[in-house]
């Protein structure tokens, strides 16, 4: 959209959604809704404005648009990076509700699931939990991973080698208070850890 301009592209975010919002029919008239809504959240994110990402998402639901799997992994990075644990749950809430939708009126071999949950979305979520000091919720997004037959990938492999090792070396509960220090525990030389935050 605009290569890192995201100043520029918040200003044309408004201009697109008060046009949007006066006229229903330039939606179609723009193409690739959801494409043009994700660079718009991304935006808002980029620029710290989340609250007004969030109500971008509102919007593309009004509109009878599926968020998809990209919108929520770029909110899931956005809560990731300021380490918003309440913001995390907030968007995975999201993701499963849109997840669980299926078309009431279609019969069950043809209902469609509307939003597909992608490998970089979980891979998100696992790094999100990672940084927020929840390895526990980390791992329980592999176990949702393998249940739902989301194929993993190495970055997969390596979120989860780096939360096990990061939650092995760090006491979550002392280490993630403002006042505490950080402890190292004595980990021999020749083992390497990446660690995520």
């Amino acid at each position: 959209m605009f290569a890192g301009d995201y100043e520029e592209a918040v200003s044309v975010s408004k201009r697109i959604r008060a046009a949007v919002r006066s006229d229903k029919q330039t939606l179609k008239l723009l193409g690739d809704g959801h494409t043009i809504y994700n660079y718009m959240i991304r935006a808002y994110c980029e620029v710290d404005q989340i609250t007004e990402a969030l109500r971008v998402v509102e919007e593309m639901r009004s509109l009878q648009l599926h968020a998809t799997s990209e919108t929520y992994q770029i909110l899931v990075q956005t809560m990731s990076s300021i380490r918003s644990y309440d913001g995390l749950k907030l968007v995975v809430a999201l993701a499963n509700v849109d997840y669980n939708m299926v078309d009431v009126e279609a019969d069950s071999k043809s209902a469609i699931r509307p939003l597909p949950l992608t490998t970089e979305y979980y891979n998100a979520l696992i790094e999100a939990f990672g940084r927020v000091a929840e390895p526990a919720k980390a791992l329980q997004v592999w176990e949702i991973m393998r249940q739902r037959g989301v194929r993993p990938n190495n970055l997969t492999a390596t979120l989860l080698i780096d939360t096990c090792g990061w939650n092995e070396r760090v006491h979550w509960d002392e280490d993630m208070l403002a006042e505490a220090t950080f402890v190292y525990r004595d980990i021999p030389e020749d083992h390497v850890y990446t660690g995520m935050p």
